[in-house]
């Protein structure tokens, strides 16, 4: 829908609306200089935190079994009937598999107009 509550009947007209939404919502600057940013990566690795079995088979047994898969695809009660294999390989080689340093966000619709393209300010 656009600003006055109409509609959008075409793609030109609500690819204009996303971007009048957009502007408004991420054009703001603040005033006087922009903070630096640094470019330098993060290199924490796991050793840089204290981990113990016993909290992470704590963290594993709270999990809730019927989650949805992660972004690999394997279900909640796989992690928890094989936790200990998977803790004691992680301390002995002091890594974890890549794919579970990633993560997956979905926004869920919850109110609101759907089709209004000011639902996006609940996801700044």
């Amino acid at each position: 829908r656009d600003n006055v509550g109409n509609l959008s009947t075409d793609n030109k007209t609500s690819a204009s609306n996303f971007v009048d939404t957009f502007s408004k919502a991420f054009s703001r600057e603040p005033a006087g200089p922009l903070l630096k940013i640094s470019t330098r990566r993060n290199q924490n690795t796991i050793s840089d935190v204290t981990i113990s079995p016993e909290l992470l088979e704590a963290a594993i047994k709270v999990l809730k079994s019927n989650s949805s898969p992660g972004l690999v695809g394997i279900s909640v009660k796989l992690y928890k009937s094989c936790s200990s294999s998977l803790i004691l390989t992680s301390l002995r080689t002091h890594s974890l598999p890549s794919c579970w340093t990633k993560a997956s966000m979905t926004p869920v619709f919850k109110k609101g107009d759907k089709c209004s393209s000011e639902i996006l300010d609940q996801f700044q």
